[in-house]
């Protein structure tokens, strides 16, 4: 359904592919998801570390590094809990979030999750996992990632986040990697989508401090930045001069509701979270002018720190670029969210973007933290 400027109406996502390709991968990767669920489950005790448990003297006793287990979940998530406060995380994480979010990923593998422990208290772990091909199509091996170090802020010393870094690149290179990244960033990111971040990943966030530094002592270095950028809403007032009120005349905002991913790579990542699009049109047409898309910040069933949602995507149609029209629709966006009683609008740039950093500073974003995306 279109309406005009004065706002818009949610429908359910079509069932055709009017106007534009559509990969309805999220339901068979939610079935396919539940299956490996079930698979879990079933293998009593889990994990192993292809090359054996590692063993070695810390500053408090033995540190054992080894592989995911199946009774792991409750003490990685007792971990997290151990950095409330941090801005980029949840305010509180669960089991069943990180079931959700990460155990039950079709490529989760139980030895790419390194644990290093002493007895039975957990210090930290290192997450390695794989990114795309360009199409989104599978898992490209060829490009290792490191997607998160964290550490009980009672244990975190140098020496063990580099063990920690040191075992997920052999686990990596085992497995065929021939480019090393650290950092969960699109389009390689694939893990903590909905944990780590607001809108997205950020690569190696500015919080995790003792990450950095073992990156660097390794021979990492520093390729991109990212800028996680933050809107209010309640105190939201849209942009107002000729330019605007000229679009606001000329176009109508249609919106879509859980709309379908493109490929199973975008399945993957935001299966579980609401997608939202926006799409300026002109009128009289039925081919849109801008699209945005933006994903609930919390996933299915749980609560974020944050009602809100997160700007994972901005186009705007080569014939209409340089004449307001994403300040448009990035602003509707916020008027209509904060009608629905959500508070924040967050979304993440890459350093250099001056366009996308242009656009968000107009619609009154403001920078919230860095992120770092590191490669070896």
């Amino acid at each position: 359904m279109r309406i005009g400027s004065d706002g818009w109406e949610d429908r359910a996502a079509p069932s055709s592919n009017e106007g534009r390709p559509r990969f309805d991968a999220r339901n068979r990767h939610s079935r396919m998801c539940r299956l490996k669920r079930a698979a879990h489950r079933a293998i009593d005790g889990g994990g192993g570390m292809a090359q054996g448990s590692l063993v070695k003297r810390g500053s408090g006793g033995m540190v054992i590094y080894r592989s995911f287990r199946n009774t792991d979940p409750p003490l990685l998530a007792e971990l997290l809990r151990a950095h409330v406060g941090r801005i980029d995380l949840p305010s509180h994480v669960t089991v069943d979030l990180l079931e959700q979010l990460v155990f039950a990923k079709l490529y989760f593998d139980y030895d790419g999750l390194i644990l290093a422990c002493e007895g039975e208290r957990l210090l930290g772990f290192v997450h390695a996992g794989f990114g795309t091909d360009p199409a989104g199509d599978r898992l490209d091996r060829r490009i290792g990632v490191i997607a998160w170090l964290l550490m009980r802020p009672d244990a975190a010393t140098p020496e063990l986040a580099g063990e920690l870094i040191q075992q997920a690149e052999a686990y990596l290179r085992q497995r065929g990697a021939q480019r090393l990244i650290a950092g969960s960033l699109r389009p390689n990111c694939p893990f903590y989508a909905g944990i780590l971040g607001l809108a997205e990943p950020p690569g190696v966030s500015q919080f995790d401090e003792l990450f950095e530094r073992a990156l660097l002592s390794l021979g990492f270095h520093p390729q991109l930045r990212t800028i996680t950028h933050q809107r209010t809403l309640p105190d939201f007032e849209a942009p107002i001069d000729r330019r605007q009120m000229e679009i606001r005349r000329r176009m109508i905002v249609e919106a879509t509701v859980d709309v379908p991913t493109r490929t199973w790579w975008e399945a993957c990542l935001w299966n579980e979270f609401e997608l939202t699009r926006l799409d300026a049109m002109p009128r009289g047409s039925k081919q849109p002018a801008a699209s945005a898309v933006f994903r609930a910040l919390e996933a299915a069933g749980f609560s974020a720190a944050y009602r809100g949602a997160g700007l994972i995507d901005i186009t705007v149609d080569e014939n209409y670029r340089r004449r307001g029209l994403a300040v448009y629709l990035l602003s509707e966006a916020c008027r209509q969210f904060s009608r629905q009683g959500m508070t924040h609008l967050f979304a993440l740039v890459r350093t250099g973007d001056l366009p996308a950093e242009g656009l968000l500073a107009k619609v009154g974003f403001k920078p919230v933290f860095h992120g770092t995306l590191y490669e070896k």
